[in-house]
């Protein structure tokens, strides 16, 4: 979560040039558990899947990394589901098509030959698909890999409905700017981005102000070490 400073001598507006400081706070986790992308973009499967009568599948990439364990796995559904991978202290894996809307992992600690259960889940994070109409920010990579040298960069990609103007704002929905354009688009950050950035795509169309109620999607940005 991110806390800002504003100075609001003689009534100032609550804007990023009267920001004097910014903190991000983070809640310390026993075990880090992602999936890059999520939401997943599958509006380039729901045509091809419709006429073939079938659901709308995604792939993700999960990504972990569990100090307090010497083992892990992942299973799909519930702790005791089908399991998807085994592995060490931290690392990564690609899911396949296999994401459903609302598919849940479950990250759990495997240690000593430990039994899966509610008891060892280490972690748990659902997975959902981004509907075809829905406004959608995401950032590749994300987490950003850092190994400890500080700030990364990504790649932010949006979409928004059509006839649609938009701002990605940092921090804040009138936070810096970013980057602009069209309905979709992408940009690279440069080597600024730190952990649990915040990013905000604004509907600008027709001079639309820069509030919460304008905002479209946001995007939460994490580092790995």
């Amino acid at each position: 979560m991110m806390f800002f400073l504003q100075d609001v001598s003689d009534g100032k507006p609550l804007t990023a040039s009267n920001t004097l400081a910014k903190l991000v706070v983070n809640v310390g986790l026993k075990a880090y558990f992602s999936a890059s992308p999520n939401p997943v973009p599958n509006w380039l499967l729901v045509g091809r899947l419709f006429l073939l009568g079938r659901s709308a599948l995604g792939a993700t990439t999960l990504q972990w990394n569990a100090p307090t364990a010497t083992a892990v796995e992942i299973h799909v559904g519930s702790s005791s589901g089908p399991l998807l991978t085994a592995g060490g202290t931290a690392g990564s894996v690609q899911t396949g098509q296999i994401v459903t809307d609302g598919l849940p992992f479950y990250l759990q600690d495997a240690s000593n030959g430990n039994p899966t259960s509610a008891e060892n889940t280490l972690a748990m994070l659902v997975v959902h698909l981004q509907q075809p109409s829905a406004p959608s920010l995401t950032a590749n990579p994300n987490p950003i890999q850092s190994f400890g040298f500080g700030p990364g960069t990504t790649t932010l990609e949006w979409n928004a409905p059509p006839g649609t103007a938009v701002q990605i704002r940092v921090g804040s929905p009138d936070g810096a700017l970013f980057a602009e354009g069209g309905n979709s688009g992408s940009a690279t950050t440069g080597a600024w981005v730190t952990d649990g950035m915040l990013f905000y795509l604004q509907d600008v169309t027709d001079g639309k102000p820069l509030t919460t109620a304008n905002t479209l999607a946001v995007l939460i940005v994490r580092l790995s070490n």
